[in-house]
């Protein structure tokens, strides 16, 4: 970050300190503070730094308005040439002990706290006395010079560095924090006036923040594969179908041959033949991943193909209306939006009452999208056949959670068993790392989210249990290894958006 800075001359700055400070005050005065100036000139053109230190001690005490501080700025960065170490950082004290609420001698003081290597302190008399906007240079000056130890913490920072560099990649870096708040409109905002200014956002990042129209419009003849499938997701959801299936058929015939692309295809192709074999094919090809056999049963069962739907499908049973409205709806959600795709899972809930896989396919969902309040309402309206279920106790600890009820959702997880690994597979593990870590026990936490990583297979689960772990190492402040524990997620789900922005150092 901070390429391209513009910078004023340092003479320039002084000089420009300077008119303000004789304007707000009036001309240094006092002839006893005018000869130990004469005198303190002297003893620097000679180099005589002890006698020089001396007198500055002495016109510390004479000086009586900002033109004399203005005086003795000049002259500090020439003493400390000369062997009086922090002169500059001394003088910026005794002015604003002298001054203390006087914006004009706190612009100096800034100035010489900046050049004596002390931009903490610099920084320090933003927002009072020197607000931001009025002495942006110093303020961005200071914040780009502590950017190592202290990271851009705050989405008004990186726009004020930005107005200050003129590099607009500050506003990629606001766009992170404000989608790390999960705050996608001012993401957006941020990015948008990013590249209005030149910038150039990944196409990663402009799919997470939900900027379609601007990602399907960014590929060209050059892009990657890996930009060319996030393009045609993005055509496809304001539309483009045409351009969604160009885009991915590029995509795979540059090198991207996953199963996802070849499912994306597949479901764009119209109803026929066609689908069919790409059906058959998709099946074929991916036999160890349940995703793409998912995808593949959905077009079967469009097609009118319920019996080979069944083979691809373990526990879809003959005449069952639940399985194959979920793959329909999940099928169509990309095209649809959340919205809608939330809608119709909750609407099949509720229109199979009493079928337990119906109600969960809701609740996956719910959970899945951060939409707590749906989530306990489809969770309240249960009946007793769906709580009958024997993985109710994930929902039912996931509901607690939501609520904050901690010592409940700790019942159900030790009721499930106290080994390490965890009853219920990966998620049990995970369920009772997320109490174990909200009750303030971190080394058990970390434990069970361990266990629920060897547990796992999913790439989700996997990412969803590094980062838990990167979590817990960076409150304790071990950094490094939460880094790499979030890099590790990234490694095990890169569609994962969160991991991406923790890896990335987004949640500083």
């Amino acid at each position: 970050m901070g390429s391209g800075k513009r910078r004023r001359p340092e003479a320039l700055v002084l000089l420009v300190l300077a008119a303000a400070l004789l304007s707000a005050c009036g001309t240094a005065g006092g002839d006893s503070f005018q000869a130990n100036l004469a005198r303190l000139d002297a003893a620097l053109s000679a180099r005589d730094f002890r006698v020089a230190a001396g007198t500055f001690d002495g016109l510390y005490r004479e000086a009586r308005d900002s033109g004399n501080w203005l005086s003795l700025a000049k002259r500090s960065l020439a003493a400390e040439g000369i062997g009086d170490k922090a002169r500059a950082t001394k003088t910026a004290e005794a002015s604003l002990r002298a001054f203390a609420q006087n914006p004009n001698v706190a612009s100096v003081a800034a100035w010489l706290y900046i050049r004596d290597g002390r931009a903490d302190r610099a920084l320090a008399l933003f927002p009072l006395p020197l607000d931001p906007g009025k002495y942006l240079d110093l303020w961005a000056e200071a914040r780009l010079r502590l950017l190592i130890s202290r990271p851009v913490a705050d989405q008004e920072s990186c726009r004020l560095l930005a107005d200050a560099t003129g590099d607009p990649s500050w506003y990629l870096e606001a766009a992170l924090l404000a989608m790390r708040k999960g705050d996608s409109f001012s993401a957006q905002a941020w990015l948008r006036k990013g590249m209005a200014g030149g910038l150039h956002p990944p196409a990663s990042l402009l799919w997470d923040a939900g900027l379609n129209r601007e990602l399907a419009d960014s590929v060209g003849p050059d892009s990657p594969p890996g930009d060319l499938v996030l393009a045609a997701g993005a055509s496809w959801l304001v539309g483009d179908r045409e351009k969604a299936l160009a885009l991915w058929q590029r995509a795979k015939s540059g090198g991207n041959d996953s199963w996802k692309v070849d499912a994306a295809t597949a479901s764009l192709l119209p109803s026929g033949d066609g689908a069919l074999a790409a059906a058959r094919a998709l099946a074929a090809r991916y036999k160890s991943e349940p995703e793409a056999l998912r995808y593949a049963a959905a077009i079967l069962l469009r097609e009118g193909r319920p019996d080979e739907a069944l083979a691809l499908v373990p526990g879809l049973e003959k005449g069952s209306q639940f399985l194959p409205e979920a793959l329909g709806i999940e099928l169509g959600s990309a095209k649809e939006g959340e919205g809608r795709f939330i809608a119709r899972a909750i609407r099949l809930a509720e229109e199979h009452r009493g079928m337990a896989e119906a109600r969960e396919f809701a609740l996956r969902v719910l959970l899945a999208h951060g939409r707590w309040d749906e989530y306990l309402v489809v969770y309240d309206g249960a009946s007793e056949a769906e709580r009958s279920d024997p993985r109710w106790w994930f929902w039912e600890t996931a509901a607690d959670l939501v609520r904050g009820d901690f010592s409940a959702a700790s019942q159900v997880a030790e009721a499930l068993g106290a080994s390490p690994a965890g009853a219920g597979g990966p998620e049990g593990a995970f369920a009772q790392g997320l109490v174990d870590s909200l009750r303030g026990r971190e080394g058990e936490a970390e434990e069970r989210f361990k266990a629920a990583l060897d547990l796992s297979s999913e790439p989700s689960q996997r990412a969803a249990a590094l980062k838990e772990i990167g979590r817990l190492e960076e409150s304790a402040g071990r950094h490094e290894r939460a880094m790499a524990a979030w890099s590790a997620a990234v490694a095990a789900d890169p569609d994962d958006a969160e991991a991406r922005i923790l890896a990335t150092g987004g949640n500083k």
